[in-house]
């Protein structure tokens, strides 16, 4: 019984280790993308050789911070100073549900390949050769409960363990061979 059990957590462990390493390039690629995002900023307008160069958008921003400093002293400009922030956490709150947004799409359109995947994959090789190995075992199984049970069967070819009784004196009849009327065509 322990054996069993212990071939059953070795037969679930490495079915696990499978889907996993199957998913390994997917895994990365959604953690390439998380960190690609990581790095779009609100204040990157140029590729990263030429951001050394002053843009006329970081002139546009220092002279902005030049006269909020020099003006800083009005009510009116600590009150422009709130709304600026809550302009700012305004901004946050909708790139981050953009960002929710896109991860949310993602995640979905891998679920649906996935989905599309698994529905696509027919009947293989293997799962005939189980249905068959399936059918030969239900079908000793049916004649030994058959035999078991007192029924006179002709007796068939079956494996040791489940023949327990020698075949009959009398074999029966070998039944008729069949005709053919003319030539068979496959198709």
């Amino acid at each position: 019984m322990i054996i069993v059990l212990i071939n059953m957590l070795i037969a679930m462990l490495s079915s696990s280790f499978q889907t996993i390493s199957n998913d390994a390039d997917t895994e990365w690629k959604f953690a390439r993308s998380r960190l690609w995002m990581s790095y779009f900023e609100e204040g990157g307008t140029v590729p990263p050789p030429f951001n050394i160069i002053p843009t006329p958008k970081t002139v546009f921003y220092v002279l902005c911070w030049i006269q909020e400093r020099l003006c800083r002293c009005s009510k009116k400009a600590k009150h422009d100073k709130w709304e600026s922030v809550r302009k700012v956490v305004k901004k946050m709150r909708e790139r981050d549900a953009i960002y929710q947004s896109v991860v949310h799409e993602l995640v979905k359109r891998y679920i649906l390949k996935r989905q599309r995947l698994l529905n696509a994959e027919g009947v293989d090789e293997d799962d005939i050769k189980e249905i068959k190995q399936d059918i030969s075992s239900f079908r000793y199984e049916l004649l030994e409960i058959l035999r078991s049970n007192g029924m006179q069967l002709p007796y068939l070819k079956t494996s040791s363990h489940l023949s327990k009784s020698p075949p009959t004196s009398n074999p029966p009849p070998p039944p008729p061979p069949i005709r053919q009327q003319g030539p068979v065509i496959f198709c």
